[in-house]
């Protein structure tokens, strides 16, 4: 049993020393399992701490996935270095991210995002960086106001395997969903299929439906059942009374399920509305979710952003869940 204690305190401390040298390297802010690991490390080892000791291991293995409005993320907002320094320390903390409302006809924007990821993003000095790799949709909209849906994702974790446009009638859409296929990558990989979409403000309900009704094209293309249909919904308040969200088809079909409940609030400011969702399918991927880790980012208190810098950033917050 000493022995136990002694090797166990052993990998406590070793792990832990790496792993709070993974605080932001402009921030310093140190991810959600510090306090655990603070658990860990004050208390007298035992068989019972060593089981939490694995498990902690085990979440902090998980593949951590985001959606993300970044407010009208164009040229202008690329190039403040503060806003980006923020956005950037937020996508790090993920491993695959969806990003909504890219306006930018030049594609410059997004390639200065992906370059502020990669500049730091190691979390020892010895250890070599993860590139991180990011591609951007189709440019959408039916108006001249055009947005791409953009996606950066860490391949020690997750491997892209196909993306697609879905063919829909211009009516159907202010901006269409994009399809994407993805497997994790190690031990008892997963296969799933992700939608992500930008839903008009002003057509909620009808958007909607149409979007549920493009879930089989996705998952035809891809070929698998588990799937996340996720981003900007503005899925909430007066633009999706909870009336008119028990109607949907997504709410009706008992095989989807909402990760993101009404009570969240996604939006930045004075607002307290759930805008951004993950609504999943599929039992294998359902199964793979760890237990209440859907929710908002909300990266004004985690880094301790003056209101003003906070809004510069977005008016959403990232929602974020966890696979194994």
């Amino acid at each position: 049993k000493l022995l136990l204690q002694m090797i166990f305190m052993t990998f406590t401390i070793a792990y832990l020393r790496g792993y709070l040298k993974c605080a932001d390297d402009e921030n310093r802010i140190i991810t959600r399992n510090e306090s655990l690991s603070r658990y860990l490390i004050t208390t007298m080892p035992n068989e019972k701490h060593l089981l939490v000791f694995i498990l902690c291991i085990s979440t902090c293995s998980a593949i951590k996935i985001a959606s993300f409005n970044i407010q009208i993320f164009g040229k202008a907002k690329s190039q403040k270095t503060e806003v980006m320094k923020i956005i950037s320390s937020i996508i790090r903390r993920y491993d695959l991210v969806f990003i909504q409302e890219i306006r930018d006809m030049s594609g410059k924007a997004f390639k200065r995002l992906l370059m502020s990821v990669n500049k730091y993003n190691s979390c020892k000095r010895d250890e070599p960086k993860t590139k991180y790799h990011g591609k951007t949709s189709p440019r959408y909209g039916r108006t001249s106001s055009k947005e791409q849906y953009g996606v950066i994702y860490n391949p020690k974790k997750i491997k892209l395997i196909s993306e697609s446009e879905v063919a829909v009638s211009m009516a159907d859409f202010e901006r269409p969903p994009f399809c994407y296929s993805f497997n994790t990558v190690g031990r008892n990989p997963l296969t799933f299929a992700a939608l992500t979409t930008h839903i008009d403000p002003d057509d909620v309900e009808a958007e909607m439906d149409n979007l549920y009704s493009t879930v089989a094209q996705c998952t035809g293309t891809t070929g698998t059942d588990d799937i996340i249909v996720l981003g900007d919904m503005n899925a909430g308040c007066r633009y999706l009374p909870q009336t008119k969200k028990q109607e949907l088809k997504f709410s009706k079909d008992s095989a989807y399920r909402w990760l993101i409940s009404d009570d969240m609030d996604t939006t930045v400011g004075r607002q307290d509305c759930a805008y951004d969702r993950f609504i999943v399918r599929g039992q294998r991927l359902i199964r793979r979710i760890v237990l209440n880790s859907a929710k908002p980012m909300k990266f004004d208190r985690i880094f301790n952003l003056k209101p003003d810098l906070a809004k510069a950033v977005s008016d959403h917050y990232p929602i974020e869940m966890e696979i194994v």
